[in-house]
């Protein structure tokens, strides 16, 4: 299930940032210098003589030189856009559902969030216990064994902007949403796994549902048909969630999902002005 050169697609795509980074840094000092050239070649002070045939030379030349500051500076911003993007590609630890060990991973997942909901039911049944919402010698012996720190003991003991000791209730409701979308997730990804390749051929275009890739896609026959029966009639594959694809075969395509299945559906009715089983 998934990708099975994910992670070096990961790789890949941080490695392409860091290029495109270094070459907009490249072409900003390059930028930087120029203008500096131009610049250097005004005497200093000199202003632009007003009437004498040098005027509009000297005009051109300063224009010249703000141009080449600007752009030098538009790169520069640009380089450090990219140079973040390329730490965030690096360093990104959400579990994507293209990674073959998604489900491992999302398992591992699962069962910290049920650790850490357990966990914080019990130190607030700690904290409540006699007496109330007052820090003694046998809850801080009972909290510490619960793994929390000094600091995060006395966290507890200290009331929020509401008065409320302990952990939140919004806290607990919030990590048992995230229990609830891990869940779904670990079920959405096994659903796919039992998926087998399938091509359904319509007039112009053809659907596959490709589990190897974990993508739905849209194949149209041609670009002509992609415009007979999208453009002219105003219809948007993005607003359905598709994306076009050069990689995967020239193809819009997106992963593979409950909400995907029903979307294909959808956009197969408009194109062929049939009911989808």
């Amino acid at each position: 299930m998934g990708r099975e050169d994910f992670h070096s697609i990961q790789a890949d795509r941080a490695d392409r940032l860091s290029a495109r980074a270094e070459k907009a840094e490249a072409e900003a000092t390059s930028a930087y210098e120029t203008s500096r050239r131009l610049a250097d070649q005004i005497p200093f002070g000199q202003p632009i003589l007003v009437g004498h045939h040098s005027e509009k030379r000297h005009r051109r030349q300063i224009e010249r030189i703000q141009n080449y500051a600007s752009k030098a500076v538009e790169l520069s911003r640009k380089a450090d856009k990219l140079k973040s993007r390329a730490a965030s590609a690096e360093s990104n630890h959400a579990i994507s559902s293209d990674d073959p060990d998604a489900i491992e991973s999302l398992v591992k997942k699962l069962k910290e969030l049920e650790a850490l909901q357990e966990r914080m039911k019990a130190v607030n049944k700690i904290v409540s216990s006699p007496p109330k919402n007052q820090s003694s010698p046998q809850k801080m012996e009972k909290l510490l064994a619960l793994g929390l720190s000094e600091k995060s003991i006395g966290c507890v003991f200290a009331k929020d902007f509401m008065g409320r000791y302990g952990f939140a209730p919004y806290q607990l409701s919030n990590n048992n949403a995230k229990i609830r979308n891990v869940r779904e997730r670990i079920e959405q990804i096994k659903k796919a796994e039992g998926l087998k390749y399938e091509k359904i051929e319509h007039d112009g275009f053809s659907v596959i549902m490709d589990p190897s890739l974990n993508r739905v896609q849209i194949d149209f026959d041609s670009v002509a048909k992609y415009r007979e029966l999208c453009t002219e009639k105003g219809i948007s594959l993005r607003r359905y969630g598709f994306v076009f694809s050069r990689r995967d075969g020239n193809c819009w395509q997106r992963k593979i999902t409950g909400n995907a299945v029903f979307a294909v559906r959808q956009v197969v009715k408009i194109l062929t002005g049939k009911e989808q089983p």
